[in-house]
């Protein structure tokens, strides 16, 4: 009888050792559990807090993105108004310059006409010619054009004649040099003049007594290939072939 009781007693000791390990066992899986479920969700919640903010930067960088798109757009559009209006600018500034510089021509002009015709009538022949070279006609109006139409047809054909006597009288006293020039000027108020030949064979001379046999050489072919009537023609065709 004893026995059966010491039986129970141990039986039941150690039906409350194994209920109690398992209770331990059982609270420490649930609280490790546990722990693994809040490890587990403050992880998923850093993945969706990590998750909230890249979505958020990238909201933000796709709007910060369009903003910039937007704003280089309208840069762009403000530049191309910029260099309308620079180029309106400039074309005003182009029209005003051409105008106000058609007004200092056209002024010009009148005032070399005037020039022309006071030195004219004072019987400043050659003074009148270079005031004439001087006078644009393309900025006259149809009376300046005739006037200078009729002045041009007296005052270049005495201008040429004046100067070609005093180039005469230079190239006597062996002032070659100058002699050249006055011929030269001569020839530019008028080439179709009945000394213009003179001009060029005068010249040739002048340049061949200074030495300058080509350019000497030069004028005689201009006066063979211009002024085949003149009454210098045949001297200058054995002058050259003489010089050649």
């Amino acid at each position: 009888m004893k026995d059966n009781k010491n039986i129970k007693k141990t039986v039941w000791l150690y039906a409350v050792v194994l209920f109690t390990s398992a209770f331990i066992v059982l609270l420490l899986t649930y609280y490790s559990q546990m722990k693994t479920d809040k490890s587990i969700n403050d992880y998923l919640n850093r993945i969706s807090n990590e998750e909230k903010k890249k979505l958020l930067f990238q909201t933000g960088l796709n709007t910060a993105t369009e903003e910039n798109k937007g704003l280089k757009k309208n840069i762009e559009n403000l530049n191309s108004i910029i260099k309308k209006e620079k180029e309106k600018e400039n074309s005003i500034k182009d029209d005003l310059d051409n105008v106000q510089k058609n007004y200092l021509d056209t002024m010009n002009s009148y005032d070399q006409l005037l020039f022309a015709d006071n030195s004219y009538n004072n019987g400043e022949i050659v003074k009148s010619a270079d005031m004439l070279n001087e006078c644009d006609i393309n900025f006259l109006n149809s009376v300046g054009k005739e006037k200078y139409d009729y002045l041009s047809s007296i005052v270049f054909e005495k201008a040429a004649s004046i100067l070609y006597l005093d180039g005469y009288s230079l190239y006597k006293s062996k002032m070659y040099n100058d002699a050249i020039n006055r011929f030269e000027k001569s020839l530019s108020f008028s080439k179709h003049n009945y000394i213009s030949d003179d001009c060029y064979y005068f010249i040739a001379y002048s340049y061949i007594n200074l030495g300058d046999i080509s350019s000497g050489k030069s004028k005689l072919q201009d006066l063979i290939n211009n002024y085949k009537d003149s009454s210098y023609y045949k001297d200058s065709v054995q002058l050259l072939k003489s010089l050649n």
